[in-house]
């Protein structure tokens, strides 16, 4: 499900942390909030929220609840997930975990797991773009599908 609303007379600190915190409460599986021009080239801000189905009334509810919004656009999208898995490479700084992503040509790539590179960066009081980068040039097992089942997902209705 995907839900959409052009907001275009509120400030940004009425959309900031609180806002999307309380919309993955509600059960939001992603939130974007995007600057653009409005009507009469006012500033203003796009809002898309992808949730699952059972989660449209209660997430329109609080967009329409939180926001100065009057109305909201939804409908059902399909959504393509790669497989992958978290694994965890030896740094410098430590342990870190990397999301392996397989890509359609079966090809490897690691993302670092930012919640594991912001840990090490402040315990080390280190620029978090070193942690992050020795993330990414540590190698990770050769062949991390050879062992596991992938998590690839084809969610038809999100």
């Amino acid at each position: 499900m995907l839900i959409r609303a052009n907001i275009d007379d509120a400030g940004g600190e009425i959309l900031g942390e609180f806002f999307p915190n309380q919309l993955f409460n509600q059960g939001a599986l992603d939130v974007l909030i995007q600057n653009a021009g409005m009507k009469k080239w006012r500033p203003g801000f796009v809002l898309e929220v992808r949730s699952p189905p059972d989660s449209r009334e209660i997430i329109i509810d609080c967009i329409l609840n939180e926001t100065t919004t009057i109305g909201v656009r939804y409908h059902n999208a399909s959504r393509r997930i790669l497989p992958h898995r978290t694994v965890h490479v030896s740094t410098e700084f430590g342990s870190i975990g990397v999301k392996a992503v397989q890509t359609p040509n079966g090809k490897t790539r690691t993302i670092p797991e930012y919640e594991d590179c912001r840990s090490a960066a402040e315990r080390l009081t280190l620029p978090l773009q070193d942690v992050y980068r020795a993330a990414l040039n540590a190698n990770p097992a050769p062949h991390p599908y050879a062992d596991a089942e992938s998590t690839a997902k084809s969610d038809e209705k999100q």
